[in-house]
């Protein structure tokens, strides 16, 4: 089941590969950019994948986690094969860890399954968020675009919140400059909810309807009225299409 969690750090590595990169130590040979996760051929689509050098040498499979799920080994072994199929080159497999409720004891890095020919060994790095060192960052500070500005805040509100009380973060937020103006304050957190009930509705529109036609996800993610998608969310099991999904007033 996705989770709002989970699409708020996919969005923004995906916009800051290079940054990214860094932060969790993967080597660097030549320009990083987000690849396509659509693996449309086989209906998956992992969180982030990035690639490495030009032509892309490397691949690097990002996937992120905030609620437990019994089959996520297996599918992380998916989306591995499916891109090394489609890039011809190596693909590493990350786990990322969000909360420790997210975490299982079976999540070794390593998964395997078969006899003798048959046997499939399969290795993936986990990082498990709240093990990691915390380190100062004051990169909201120096961000120019205002509206670059309030969707990280967005992603740091909704991410604080796996740790936090909810009574707890306007206090927490209060300490950057951005969420001093009320205004900011309310975009943001308005922001958090779009992008969560959009990304939900994208995941089950993909596995109801498939792939879609006309730039339909496209006109999804546009639509800003909250109470709109959820009677998009209430429904979506009653249409047949996402044209009629988008008909729904």
């Amino acid at each position: 089941m996705a989770h709002r969690f989970d699409a708020t750090p996919k969005d923004i590595v995906a916009d800051h590969p290079d940054d990214f990169a860094r932060v969790f130590g993967l080597p660097v040979e030549g320009p990083v950019t987000a690849l396509s996760v659509d693996l449309s051929t086989i209906s998956a689509a992992t969180d982030v994948a990035l690639g490495f050098g030009q032509p892309v040498r490397h691949v690097v499979d990002l996937n992120f986690q905030s609620g437990p799920d019994v089959g996520l080994p297996a599918r992380l072994h998916l989306y591995n094969a499916a891109l090394h199929s489609r890039h011809g080159v190596t693909v590493q497999s990350i786990l990322i860890l969000l909360r420790k409720k997210a975490d299982a004891a079976e999540w070794t890095g390593r998964m395997t399954y078969g006899e003798r020919d048959g046997r499939v060994e399969f290795g993936y790095r986990v990082i498990r968020l709240w093990q990691e060192p915390v380190e100062s960052d004051r990169r909201l500070r120096g961000v120019e675009n205002r509206a670059e500005a309030i969707r990280l805040m967005t992603a740091s509100y909704i991410l604080t919140g796996l740790r936090v009380a909810k009574s707890d973060l306007a206090s927490i937020d209060q300490g950057i400059g951005l969420m001093q103006e009320s205004t900011a304050f309310d975009e943001a957190i308005e922001e958090g909810e779009l992008r969560g009930k959009i990304d939900i509705l994208l995941r089950m529109g993909r596995k109801r309807f498939g792939v879609s036609e006309a730039n339909a996800e496209g006109k999804l993610a546009a639509i800003r009225d909250l109470d709109r998608l959820d009677r998009l969310a209430d429904s979506i099991l009653s249409v047949d299409s996402w044209q009629e999904l988008l008909e729904t007033p």
